[in-house]
């Protein structure tokens, strides 16, 4: 984790993510909308394309119904961009736990996709890392790679996939999944990571909202850490991982092409 990385570097998605900004530029565009990333490939119910501005309106009842009808917290329904630090991923993830435990809560729906519209798409790459500097390098985020000891030596622009946009109001996430090396950068909010080393990554439909409202443990064994406004995480190849989000966040994550990488190492 680079704590405050894209803030201290004035990445523009902080200032052109904030929710005013994009419900005024952004507000029409049409978003795939599911349970988790990618839905249907986890099993769950397939996406469904929605506005922008539908879908931010959907957040306070969606966290109302998570929380199977107790009341919120303030941090829950003020402003859903808003920044708000806690006392340790420990205590928090307690307080998470004790909120949800219910039987009949709903997860909120979570856009985490690449599918979003071409011009956004354009936007959203200039939005992300330091402008290029002398003779065209942009040392950031695709840096990154160095910090995967196992990665190919050829690692650099041309092996970062498109960047991916998400968007989910509090107790939305992902299931626990791997994939190849990952960066991840939240431009405001707040999310809880699960994490594992790749011998103990594994796939499942269920999410930590899944678990946390059933009193179960998710992801046992696993590290966890908390993510704020302006950090950038990395997640290693084939380490497991999924993600809690603690209050609505908006960013995006970008990962390494897996070709040349052999999974048996």
């Amino acid at each position: 984790m680079v704590r405050d990385w894209s803030t201290t570097q004035k990445w523009a998605m902080h200032r052109t993510w904030a929710k005013q900004a994009m419900l005024d530029k952004h507000g029409h565009m049409e978003i795939p909308v599911g349970s988790v990333p990618y839905a249907e490939i986890m099993g769950h119910v397939a996406t469904e394309e929605v506005t922008f501005t539908s879908f931010t309106k959907s957040f306070p009842t969606a966290i109302q119904r998570a929380r199977s009808g107790r009341s919120m917290r303030q941090e829950f329904v003020s402003d859903p961009y808003a920044y708000a630090n806690s006392s340790g991923h420990v205590s928090y993830r307690a307080e998470m736990k004790e909120s949800v435990r219910s039987p009949g809560g709903e997860a909120p729906p979570y856009l985490f996709s690449n599918g979003i519209p071409q011009d956004f798409k354009q936007r959203m790459v200039a939005a992300i890392g330091p402008r290029a500097q002398k003779g065209g390098e942009r040392p950031w985020p695709y840096a990154l790679a160095a910090l995967d000891e196992r990665r190919s030596p050829s690692y650099g622009v041309e092996r970062m996939q498109m960047p991916q946009f998400y968007l989910g109001p509090a107790y939305s996430g992902s299931n626990s999944h791997y994939h190849g090396p990952a960066w991840n950068g939240l431009a405001h909010g707040r999310k809880l990571w699960y994490l594992s080393p790749p011998e103990d990554a594994y796939y499942s439909s269920k999410r930590p909202y899944d678990a946390l409202r059933d009193g179960e443990d998710y992801m046992t064994g696993s590290r966890h850490c908390l993510q704020h406004a302006g950090d950038v995480l990395f997640v290693p190849r084939l380490w497991g991982h999924a993600v809690l989000n603690s209050a609505t966040c908006i960013g995006c994550a970008q990962e390494y092409d897996m070709r040349n990488i052999d999974v048996k190492s």
